[in-house]
């Protein structure tokens, strides 16, 4: 009975070390008393258009033209749900997987949800999608997951088709 009592404290321990400081600034920067509504979406081209993403879903946005993730800041951490949608733009200016890894760690809190970089026609995105999908807790694959199929011709844009799909297969995690 006492070696049970003692691995039970021994399990609590470890435990109550991981709630308490694991993550804990993902803890401090996510606002519990946000509204249900207060939902934004921080990208680049792919959510500035009228009929982009954001618009659909009738959430705030921070889209900048040409914006990569190294750009970005401030975050303002105080909404319920923040759909990061930045990479492409940093595959593209050839920012490497290490840096785009190193400035999401610095900004991952767990409210985000990350919106992985699409492939890029001609240009290895795979190392900025892997890093992205071991730093955040929560992200989602436009293309597989969604169903996104880059309809417009220059491969890195989106048609109201992807917008559409993009926005159906967020929506559920409002």
């Amino acid at each position: 009975m006492v070696f049970t009592k003692q691995v039970f404290a021994l399990c609590l321990v470890v435990l109550t070390t991981g709630c308490l400081f694991e993550g804990k600034e993902k803890r401090i920067r996510f606002n519990h008393n946000a509204n249900i509504t207060d939902v934004i979406m921080y990208g680049d081209s792919l959510c500035t258009d009228k009929g982009s993403t954001p618009h659909i879903m009738s959430i705030r946005k921070d889209c900048k033209n040409g914006r990569t993730l190294l750009e970005l800041a401030p975050i303002d951490y105080n909404y319920r749900v923040i759909f990061l949608a930045l990479g492409t733009n940093d595959i593209r200016q050839g920012i490497t997987a290490v840096e785009y890894k190193e400035k999401l760690k610095s900004i991952i809190a767990e409210n985000i949800i990350c919106v992985l970089p699409n492939p890029i026609p001609n240009i290895s995105s795979d190392d900025h999608r892997l890093a992205a999908i071991e730093v955040c807790g929560m992200y989602i694959d436009p293309t597989s997951d969604c169903n996104v199929s880059i309809g417009n011709p220059d491969g890195i844009h989106y048609i109201s088709e992807d917008y559409e799909s993009l926005a159906a297969c967020l929506s559920p995690m409002i």
